[in-house]
């Protein structure tokens, strides 16, 4: 049985991940700073309470794991702007601490790092999918600390047993979410929607983004997971839909699932949003033999069915 530990998997990501791969038979320990705040909790799954800064803790729950998973980040693009410097000591130092830990400890294991894709790359030109080589320039605090990250991972993994991967997602969505601290457009359309008041959107609505379902993110964790080898340097690969949807789109999308219109309240442009963002998925394809198989529609209309249920 395979044994994995996920630290900060009582979130949004984590709890479907959890619940994914204890579904397949993985043994899953759950380490969060709040195990009660997402209910209910997962059956079959551990959980213990804990800091991403408390290394001696991660490392004890990591000795009898074959795998770790990192989805901790105590940001979104925009709270990184406020404090810039909290963003990098936060979510910097504490990955750096048991990554250096657990590579000298001269032990294999995987470890996988969630990163970003819809942040680390900036502004492209429109109509193209990104790949993972292009150049990196990410135009807020949150995208830089994930990048900061990556280079730190792959300084570490020189010499290293780990075996690594870096995924980059684009905007995740799906059940679970967290609409009392929404992220991305999808999280603050439907709180909007539940609280039955205006959507604030920015801009003009012409912003185009690549969505991903959450399942899907699970499944390409699992297929790293039980993967044989990916080679000596950490895997690096976007996971995205490859397509990608306007605002003005996605709210349209949202209304024909949901049969509610959302009213809009339309505000200036913010200068960290990037105007287009759409992921290549053909490494990872190449690499693990992923692709995405919930579209934008039928990704809504699961989170939809989500959200009457839980407010049923």
């Amino acid at each position: 049985m395979k044994n994995c530990l996920i630290i900060g998997g009582n979130g949004f990501i984590g709890k479907n991940l959890a619940a994914y791969l204890a579904g397949k038979g993985f043994l899953v320990t759950v380490v969060d700073h709040d195990i009660y705040g997402q209910n209910p909790l997962t059956p079959g799954v551990r959980y213990h309470v804990g800091s991403a800064s408390d290394t001696v803790k991660l490392l004890e729950l990591a000795a009898d794991a074959d795998s770790v998973v990192w989805l901790v980040h105590s940001t979104v693009p925009a709270t990184s702007m406020i404090d810039i410097e909290s963003d990098l000591s936060t979510n910097i130092t504490p990955l750096i601490r048991l990554v250096n830990a657990l590579s000298q400890s001269r032990v294999s294991k995987k470890f996988l790092y969630l990163s970003s894709g819809g942040t680390i790359y900036g502004d492209v030109k429109p109509g193209v999918k990104i790949e993972e080589h292009f150049p990196k320039n990410p135009i807020s605090s949150y995208g830089l600390t994930k990048l900061i990250a990556e280079e730190y991972l792959n300084f570490l993994n020189r010499g290293s047993l780990l075996q690594m991967a870096i995924f980059r997602p684009s905007n995740v969505y799906g059940p679970h979410q967290n609409f009392s601290k929404p992220q991305g457009i999808l999280g603050y359309a439907f709180r909007a929607m539940l609280e039955n008041r205006p959507l604030p959107v920015y801009g003009n609505g012409s912003i185009v983004r690549d969505y991903v379902y959450v399942g899907d993110i699970a499944r390409a964790i699992e297929l790293f997971l039980l993967a044989p080898s990916t080679g000596p340097a950490p895997l690096t690969v976007n996971i995205g839909s490859g397509i990608g949807h306007s605002i003005r789109e996605v709210l349209d999308e949202i209304k024909n699932v949901s049969g509610r219109a959302l009213e809009i309240d339309w505000l200036p442009a913010r200068h960290y949003d990037c105007e287009y963002n759409v992921l290549s998925f053909a490494r990872a394809e190449q690499a693990l033999g992923w692709r995405p198989t919930v579209d934008l529609r039928a990704g809504l209309g699961l989170l939809w069915k989500w959200i009457r249920t839980a407010q049923a």
